[in-house]
């Protein structure tokens, strides 16, 4: 099973108790200049710090489509790793976050993000 990390709890996320059911449902790659800066605001936005994740500064992105339970979301990504995403794409995957603390745990599974 692919595991997707993420360093923290973004805003974006369903609750925590829904990513245990997450599928990968496509990968896109998409050039930097196709990505608007609402997109790219709402995609990296931290849930329980300030500020948003730092991307680096690439020509293109890999959008990962992700669906946990009835929730549709989305992940930007390194196209490093593209040949890794699209050999799961149609799989469950396991989303790992580096980040989280007992509090954001509680907060996350109980709907409070």
């Amino acid at each position: 099973m692919l595991v997707i990390p993420f360093a923290e709890i973004f805003e974006k996320m369903p609750p925590l108790s829904d990513l245990e059911d997450t599928t990968l449902l496509a990968v896109l790659r998409v050039p930097a200049d196709q990505l608007s800066c609402v997109f790219l605001m709402f995609d990296t936005k931290f849930a329980y710090i300030d500020g948003h994740y730092r991307l680096p500064i690439l020509d293109e992105y890999l959008v990962v489509l992700l669906l946990s339970k009835n929730f549709l979301w989305t992940t930007i990504r390194s196209p490093d790793n593209e040949k890794i995403y699209r050999q799961h794409v149609g799989e469950k995957v396991k989303i790992k976050i580096q980040g989280i603390n007992e509090l954001q745990k509680g907060l996350v599974l109980s709907g409070g993000h």
